[in-house]
């Protein structure tokens, strides 16, 4: 009796796919420039345009971003796992390196960007992709074993704390406090134990206070959201901007 070869599965491609990640994909940049563009519109009425450089400058990279998502995601996703020890490697890298050979201006208090002529490339973004790709494989790798304390808490928290010391020292926390969230969702979600892991948001917290302490730039912008100071020229700056925007 002849057996049936079974056909193939077919390569699908998220675009046509899965309207709703395009959407997605779509909607998150775009509220980006709109929050940018009504942040900024006090700063160019009566010029004779609603935009200014730096809503154009939005858009352009929204523009480019999307298209890199697109193209990204064409590629087989195995293929982003052979690269993680690199990615994880030379992110790392780069974070140390800002550290010591920043050249952003001194005005600015944090250490967190190359400035490359009229561009400045912020490592800590990239090592959000290298820890993000590096928590999938290790909850690959160890399959049901990350609810081992010393997979899913020693390997899995140990991995997250390498990256995000870094990115603290910048000292960058609301990019370190991202990571620490993702960090533990994907931990969470690959099946690593709860009380394994609730160790880990409370040395984040203890982290994240002694940055506030010892950086007096965030410590005033953390008062400055609790008590509501009006001083938006100064130390209320970001929480009004934010509420512009919003």
């Amino acid at each position: 009796m002849a057996i049936r070869a079974q056909p193939r599965p077919r390569n699908l491609r998220w675009p046509p796919q899965d309207p709703l990640l395009l959407l997605l994909t779509v909607l998150l940049p775009l509220g980006g420039v709109v929050m940018v563009a009504s942040a900024r519109i006090p700063a160019v009425l009566g010029q004779g345009s609603p935009f200014d450089d730096d809503t154009f400058q939005q858009m352009l990279f929204a523009l480019v971003g999307l298209v890199l998502a697109i193209g990204v995601s064409a590629i087989d996703y195995q293929r982003w796992e052979r690269l993680t020890p690199l990615a994880l490697a030379s992110s790392w890298l780069l974070l140390i390196g800002v550290y010591f050979f920043s050249n952003a201006p001194a005005s600015v208090a944090a250490r967190r960007w190359f400035v490359l002529g009229d561009f400045t490339v912020q490592p800590s973004e990239f090592a959000k992709i290298a820890l993000i790709l590096a928590l999938a494989r290790l909850a690959k790798i160890a399959g049901a074993r990350i609810q081992n304390w010393r997979v899913g808490l020693l390997a899995g928290g140990g991995l997250l704390i390498a990256v995000i010391v870094p990115v603290l020292a910048e000292p960058d926390l609301g990019t370190a406090i991202t990571m620490t969230v993702v960090g533990l969702s994907m931990l969470f979600v690959a099946g690593a134990r709860l009380h394994h892991i609730a160790a880990l948001p409370i040395v984040a917290l203890a982290a994240g206070l002694l940055s506030v302490l010892v950086h007096e730039y965030q410590r005033s912008r953390v008062l400055a959201f609790i008590t509501r100071d009006p001083d938006v020229a100064n130390t209320g700056y970001q929480a009004a901007q934010a509420k512009i925007a919003l």
